[in-house]
């Protein structure tokens, strides 16, 4: 017992000196962890203070750099501004005293040089009155005739001459010179009436000159002609009575300077450009060597009466073309419009006077560019044709009959391209007598306008509507006349409405035909108006790109939209009222897509009244024809006419209101509270009237006429035995549900 107490006592207290030394070693741990600890978060907190400062130290420099930048600035800006006001300055000092005083002196210098001018004038002028006094006082008081005769005179003035003879009022005083026996008041008469002479054949041949070159009076030669042809087009009723503008464009065509052989012929040409031009700009268009693309030598309005007015525009072209300056031509429409051709030819000398390969070569090149002129210019109307062909011989000419083989005249006029051939053949040759020829030229020339505008072509009778009226007209006249007239009919044998698609066909069927009027290939081949006039708004006459092949394609777009998509059945047993008004919605969905207008609200206003109106009446027939309960209508008994019209008409206010137009890539760039401008429609009648009916919409018709009467009767019938099977089928499920409770 004592030694077991003795090994606990012992074991008890090496068991404290282990708690001790174990303690101790956790106290020295723990001394180490903490002085590592506040070691490592003075080092933070001290490497934090360091970058503080630093932060601040960085700050406060490029404080410093600014001020110092923005000092350095300030002065470079002051000194700038100074200089620019010391400029100024200076410049202000240096025009008032270098350049005013420079002025000054040049206004001095002008002054003293007239001044002495002035003296130098007056002394001439004062010697030249005394010589002009001089020689009247002579002439006022003549010398005394001599008693001699005039033969002795002449031998005591001139003993030894050659010749003794007088003649013409003079005699030789040596070999070659003479001296006149006139007296001096003859020899004075004689040298005034020289002068007067001289100067009478100057003034003559400067007002012969002025008169051969200026411009042709081509209001006045074609005036009363365009009168005529507005009231004759008037009278035959080719245009409308209220029309007051007419164009008239000619079109001149010059041979080109390398086939132009002679001056003769160069002058010609030269005139005949000057003579049609006219304008402020005269001067330097005559000057300057007209491009392919011609040039404008006259562009004016005149009046033709009182109240009508025309314009008038004269194109020239010098030349043919290449291929790719005719591709160019025809896309610049510079010869739409063109009322008359006026061709030029080589002298006929250079056609017939050379061998027959050259002569053919010749011939042909004409030939090509006569075709150019007419085949690039649209095929309607046709034109009248003046062919000019001047001549160095007088005695040169040609036939109609020559001509005609040689440019195939005959073909143009098969193909409808010109409607009337005049020929002038002005001689060119007689530079002798130049007055005589231009006299004849212009008679000629003016004889080719008067012919033009006697044959000038009658522009087009062409309907012009807003789209959107043009649309609604179509509209009315071949879907809504027929579709309600049909209605009637079935509503007065108590038939129901026509099928959705089957009105739908009829519909699309009548935008497609508008679509293809308004985009007529024969509206691209009219030549009018032309693109010369696109500025003058105040004639009233449409831009001429109406139709270009863009504007077509763009208006067959724009009333394509107008079509409707169409009316897809969701289940084709089903006759339940909510999936025909589910599939109604859904078509109206398919009809307005993405729109978000205030035409949208509207639709759907209109479509949910009109679901409501169908049902409502539909259950006052059952509640007439049964008397029991409400029954619920079916597909057949929706109004669909009254859909597809409320339809149209959100097409046409969408149309209006611009929300249905074409999406361009350019229209972004324009802003959009600008309102649209709505496109024009230009169609001929006859073309819109030549509408036929789709063989659906026959067929329905035909329908219509053989059905029997009494359908809307049927359909409530068979509405309340679905009503009484539904009851039937409600009681048999109560009666169930009470059994097995």
């Amino acid at each position: 017992e004592i030694s077991q107490e003795v090994l606990e006592e012992q074991e008890l207290t090496l068991r404290k000196r282990l708690e001790e030394e174990l303690a101790a070693q956790r106290q020295c741990v723990y001394n180490n962890l903490c002085e590592e600890v506040v070691d490592d978060g003075v080092a933070v907190m001290t490497k934090e203070m360091a970058e503080e400062e630093m932060r601040l130290v960085k700050a406060e420099l490029h404080r410093q750099r600014l001020e110092r930048c923005s000092q350095q600035c300030k002065d470079d800006l002051l000194v700038e501004v100074v200089d620019e006001v010391i400029e100024e300055v200076a410049m202000e000092v240096y025009d008032v005293d270098v350049v005013m005083k420079l002025d000054r002196l040049n206004a001095t210098e002008k002054i003293v040089k007239t001044l002495r001018c002035r003296r130098f004038l007056q002394i001439w002028r004062k010697k030249y009155m005394a010589e002009i006094r001089a020689k009247r006082s002579l002439l006022d008081f003549p010398s005394a005739p001599s008693i001699k005769a005039i033969g002795e005179q002449i031998h005591e003035l001139v003993p030894h001459r050659p010749d003794t003879r007088i003649s013409h009022k003079s005699f030789y005083i040596g070999e070659r010179a003479q001296l006149s026996i006139e007296s001096p008041m003859d020899v004075i008469q004689d040298q005034l009436h020289l002068n007067v002479h001289l100067s009478m054949a100057s003034a003559r041949h400067m007002l012969n000159n002025l008169v051969m070159w200026r411009p042709l009076d081509v209001t006045n030669i074609v005036n009363a002609p365009l009168q005529r042809a507005f009231q004759s087009w008037k009278d035959r009723g080719l245009i409308e009575p209220d029309t007051t503008s007419l164009q008239w464009k000619l079109v001149l065509s010059l041979p080109s300077k390398e086939q132009t052989s002679t001056s003769e012929e160069s002058m010609f040409s030269k005139w005949i450009r000057t003579k049609l031009c006219k304008g402020h700009e005269r001067e330097a268009l005559l000057q300057s060597t007209p491009s392919y693309e011609g040039e404008v030598l006259s562009k004016y309005h005149m009046k033709t009466g009182q109240k009508e007015r025309a314009g008038l525009c004269i194109r020239c072209f010098q030349g043919a073309w290449s291929d790719n300056q005719e591709i160019s031509v025809r896309k610049k429409d510079l010869l739409k419009g063109t009322s008359a051709v006026v061709f030029i030819l080589p002298c006929l000398e250079s056609l017939q006077g050379l061998s027959k390969s050259l002569q053919l070569a010749m011939w042909k090149k004409q030939k090509v560019r006569l075709h150019q002129i007419l085949k690039q210019k649209p095929e309607s109307p046709a034109v009248p044709l003046i062919l000019i062909i001047p001549s160095v011989l007088s005695s040169s000419n040609i036939s109609l009959q020559e001509l005609d083989e040689n440019l195939e005249l005959s073909s143009l006029g098969k193909q409808g391209l010109i409607s009337a051939i005049h020929i002038a053949q002005p001689f060119v040759g007689g530079q002798e007598q130049l007055l005589q020829c231009f006299e004849d030229w212009t008679a000629q020339v003016t004889n080719c306008l008067r012919f033009a505008v006697s044959h000038i072509p009658v522009p087009p009778k062409l309907r012009v509507k807003p789209v959107s009226d043009y649309i609604e007209d179509a509209i009315v006249e071949f879907y809504k006349s027929t579709v309600y007239e049909d209605l009637r009919v079935r509503t007065k044998h108590q038939l129901l409405h026509q099928s959705p698609n089957t009105l739908l066909s009829l519909y699309n069927e009548v935008v497609e035909h508008a679509a293809m009027v308004c985009s007529s290939g024969s509206l691209a081949q009219i030549s009018w108006p032309a693109p010369d006039f696109d500025e003058s708004v105040a004639a009233g006459h449409p831009v001429s790109s109406w139709n270009s092949e863009a504007h077509m394609c763009d208006l067959y777009e724009l009333v394509s939209k107008m079509r409707l998509p169409y009316f897809r059945y969701s289940d084709l047993e089903a006759d339940d009222w909510s999936t025909a008004c589910n599939d109604v919605w859904a078509f109206v969905a398919a009809v307005t897509k993405k729109d978000t207008g205030f035409a949208k609200i509207g639709l759907h206003h209109k479509v949910a009244e009109l679901l409501s109106r169908c049902k409502k009446v539909f259950r006052q027939f059952c509640w007439l024809a049964n008397r029991d309960g409400p029954c619920e209508p079916s597909y057949i008994n929706m109004a669909w006419t009254d859909l597809i019209d409320a339809c149209i008409h959100y097409k046409l206010v969408s149309l209006r209101t611009g929300h249905l137009n074409i999406r361009r890539q350019d229209d972004e760039l324009v802003e959009d509270d600008l309102d649209p401008e709505e496109m024009l429609v230009f169609y001929q009648e006859s073309e819109l009237d030549d509408w036929e009916p789709p063989v659906v919409w026959q067929d329905a018709l035909r329908d219509t006429e053989s059905a029997g009467a009494g359908l809307l009767k049927s359909t409530v019938e068979n509405a309340s035995i679905t009503l009484d099977r539904m009851e039937a089928d409600s009681m048999e499920t109560s009666t169930v549900n009470e059994g097995t409770v």
